[in-house]
């Protein structure tokens, strides 16, 4: 018993040294032995003896005894992530390709908008009949509204983007108006300005329908090489620019706006006759078309328009998907079209013939007057030429 007393007392001097070298040297690494046998007590208390007799109980394990509490927590370090800084890099710039490409998107929106679909094919049907009537004299007026529309749709997009405005907002028709007006006001100043862009865009349909036709005939160099196309499309721009400045498109353009009008009245049409079966109130048409007539082929007036226009859209009106769609020649035709049509070629054949018709008119009309004129000042009261 004594000696594993002596050995203990050994063991417990070593320790202290141990420990009070690693305090010189400043280690904090050095961890002081845990005493939980009842002998190390015996022990601890043999060297508090010595340590009442003179000497001093090691710091290091005089701070081992006295700490029976937990240490203190640290604190905790703060983990919130710091406010990001707000940059002043300005956003991309729209090249014009992406400028065009929301200005389509802004005006399909508007004329999509339910809410105004009445007003729409309203529109469609008096500008299509001025233009079926008399195109010739009227079609700048038409060129300024629409410059006046695609001017106020871009502006209230604008507007309501920067203000965070909604579609029944005031402030934002109020916009729209000025703008659009602005820009008709301009339009109508330099309106042979405007009738050269008019031509230039002509030009580049022609050039487009063209370039179709030809690639069709086997002319497959108009649709691998990028040099011909453009050469193409240049000359056609170029040559109707030319006739456009030389006042040479007025028979041209009495023919294009029977075309355009004929479509817009049709179209209008179309949609008022499909609004109104929807809406009840020509029911009579179930006991004339007794296989069926469609209760989904409503929609949007310009959606009836592009029926007339492209042989690939979605098929709107009466005849949806109804039994009265017919199949020819391995291609199935929708009635819808097929009636829209024919009445939109009728209204153009007889637009096309009274306008060129009144456009030879009046140059022989006139010429005729001159004559008169040059003759009557040539001509004194009594019938005879003056000396």
């Amino acid at each position: 018993m004594a000696l594993a007393v002596v050995s203990r007392l050994v063991a417990a001097a070593l320790a202290v040294l141990v420990l009070s070298a690693g305090e010189a040297a400043g280690s904090d690494a050095a961890e002081a032995p845990s005493f939980t046998d009842p002998q190390d007590g015996a022990v601890l208390m043999a060297l508090r003896g010595a340590g009442a007799g003179g000497g001093v109980l090691p710091p290091a394990l005089a701070l081992r005894e006295e700490t029976t509490e937990p240490p203190p927590k640290q604190e905790e370090v703060e983990t919130t992530a710091p406010p990001e800084v707000e940059t002043t890099t300005p956003p991309p710039v729209e090249t014009p390709a992406s400028i065009l490409v929301s200005l389509h998107e802004e005006v399909g929106e508007q004329l999509h908008n339910k809410e105004y679909q009445w007003v729409n094919a309203l529109l469609a049907f008096l500008f299509g009949a001025v233009l079926v009537w008399d195109g010739e004299v009227t079609f700048r007026w038409v060129v300024i509204g629409v410059v006046f529309l695609l001017a106020a749709v871009l502006a209230m997009s604008e507007v309501s983007t920067f203000l965070a405005l909604d579609e029944k907002s005031t402030i934002r028709h109020v916009v729209g108006v000025e703008v659009g007006a602005l820009a008709a006001y301009a339009a109508w100043t330099g309106i042979d300005g405007v009738m050269l862009v008019v031509g230039a865009l002509l030009g580049g349909f022609v050039a487009f329908g063209l370039q179709g036709k030809l690639v069709a005939m086997g002319v497959t160099v108009l649709s691998e090489n990028k040099g011909a196309i453009v050469a193409l499309y240049s000359a056609v721009v170029l040559l109707s620019i030319a006739m456009s400045k030389r006042k040479k498109l007025g028979s041209g353009l009495a023919v294009l706006s029977a075309g355009i009008g004929g479509s817009l009245v049709t179209s209008a049409i179309s949609w008022a006759v499909t609004t109104c079966y929807l809406s009840g109130y020509l029911g009579f048409l179930d006991s004339v078309f007794k296989q069926g007539l469609s209760a989904g082929g409503g929609g949007a007036w310009i959606d009836f328009l592009t029926l007339l226009l492209s042989s690939e859209s979605q098929d709107k009106g009466l005849f949806l998907d109804s039994a009265y769609n017919f199949s020819f020649g391995g291609e199935v035709y929708r009635l819808d079209r097929v009636v829209g049509c024919s009445f939109w070629f009728v209204l153009f054949a007889i637009g096309a013939h009274s306008q060129l018709k009144r456009a030879k008119a009046p140059a022989g009309g006139v010429a005729k007057a001159r004559e008169g004129l040059h003759r009557a000042l040539l001509l004194g009261d009594d019938g005879h030429a003056e000396e």
